[in-house]
């Protein structure tokens, strides 16, 4: 009798897979926002902290328009926070040397609209 394998939920379902990924990346995109709401960071920390989870953003892999949306806006507002970080920089500043004070709001409002597109996935 031939064998089969099944694949796993998040195999068979591109929006349940793009949830998951979000799922990781989106915890630590909060933990760096909750960095950030403490005080001044450097930008080119919360860059290289984040560059992983930006590229998944990007390309998120979902089917749902709606979904995909919500997390390319993440993927967006990830980069909101770097450009930020540069346009914040002090005369002569640098991104690995000068703490700035970022924004986060429009990242904390696209990870609960991606939490809210996966719910129930």
């Amino acid at each position: 009798m031939p064998t089969t394998t099944a694949a796993g939920p998040d195999h068979a379902d591109p929006d349940r897979a793009a949830c998951a990924r979000h799922a990781e990346s989106g915890a630590l995109v909060r933990r760096v926002v909750a960095e950030i709401e403490k005080g001044p960071v450097l930008p080119a920390g919360v860059a290289i902290i984040l560059v992983g989870s930006r590229s998944g953003y990007a390309t998120p892999g979902s089917t749902d328009p709606a979904l995909t949306a919500a997390l390319q806006e993440v993927g967006a507002a990830i980069d909101d926070l770097d450009q930020q970080g540069h346009a914040k920089l002090p005369p002569g500043g640098d991104v690995a040397t000068s703490k700035v004070a970022l924004d986060p709001a429009r990242t904390v409002a696209a990870l609960d609209a991606a939490d809210a597109a996966c719910a129930g996935r």
